[in-house]
């Protein structure tokens, strides 16, 4: 699959779950539920990444590997979901997506991204779950964590520079936490900092904008009681030009999730 149709796949997923849930089950945790069972039904995918494409969308940093640069990267991507189960004493976000990539050389590295999922209120056109006190907390320990935005109207992106350029729209964007802590919105102005769950998705899989930390990886597993864990854990086992890693690598809670599927 090439880049713009797995960006294009990943956004009609998006419309079914989240504008198709508006409003009879407008609940962010429903949504939520519906998006992940939907991603994990994907179960296999080879990305075919190239760098040229890419650069049209989202600039790459330069420490992107030259190999990277002039040829073409198959991304070998098997996908997994699951849901936190019983009644933990908190949560730390609601979805973790961790992402565990073998390289051909053998090495392997993992990270994971954390979203908190927002929906967009109808009567008054904002975000009004957003409390600051929650976003302070998970970036503490997730500094590059990001606030999903649920909403009923598509959201447009086109390239700033391109403008006959854009990306698929979207209704559920990604907007760093951070920038929502400074700013202090609640409502779509948040979207100038955004990109769309698709691309957000996909600089995950290239190994951008992930933690890195043992505590942020051991709270996306479950195995950090002081802290939490998150509602859902999405988990993307991706090899690079080779073999996806071993299932058996992911060491997540057995005891605190549950394989989405089987939860009603």
């Amino acid at each position: 699959m090439d880049l713009w149709n797995f960006l294009l796949r990943i956004e009609e997923i998006v419309a079914k779950r989240v504008y198709g849930n508006f409003p009879i089950d407008w609940d962010e945790d429903f949504v939520t539920r519906d998006l992940l069972r939907d991603l994990r039904r994907i179960r296999k995918t080879a990305l075919h990444v190239d760098y040229f494409e890419m650069e049209q969308w989202y600039p790459l940093p330069f420490c992107w590997p030259i190999w990277n640069r002039l040829s073409e990267t198959i991304l070998n991507i098997e996908w997994s979901a699951y849901k936190q189960t019983g009644t933990p004493e908190r949560f730390f976000g609601d979805i973790a997506i961790l992402v565990l990539t073998q390289y051909p050389d053998g090495d392997r590295v993992e990270g994971v991204g954390f979203l908190e999922a927002k929906k967009r209120n109808h009567q008054n056109a904002k975000f009004d779950a957003i409390r600051v006190s929650q976003l302070r907390r998970i970036v503490k320990h997730a500094p590059r964590a990001s606030m999903l935005l649920y909403d009923y109207e598509p959201v447009h992106y086109c390239h700033p520079w391109r403008p006959w350029k854009c990306l698929p729209q979207t209704f559920a964007a990604a907007v760093p936490m951070d920038l929502a802590l400074v700013t202090r919105k609640r409502d779509a102005s948040l979207y100038k900092f955004s990109k769309p769950f698709s691309t957000q998705l996909l600089l995950y899989l290239l190994g951008f904008e992930l933690e890195r930390t043992q505590r942020a990886l051991a709270m996306a597993k479950g195995h950090e009681d002081r802290f939490g864990a998150p509602r859902y854990l999405l988990v993307l086992r991706v090899g690079v030009n080779s073999d996806v890693p071993p299932e058996d690598l992911v060491a997540y809670s057995r005891d605190r999730f549950t394989p989405i599927e089987e939860v009603t």
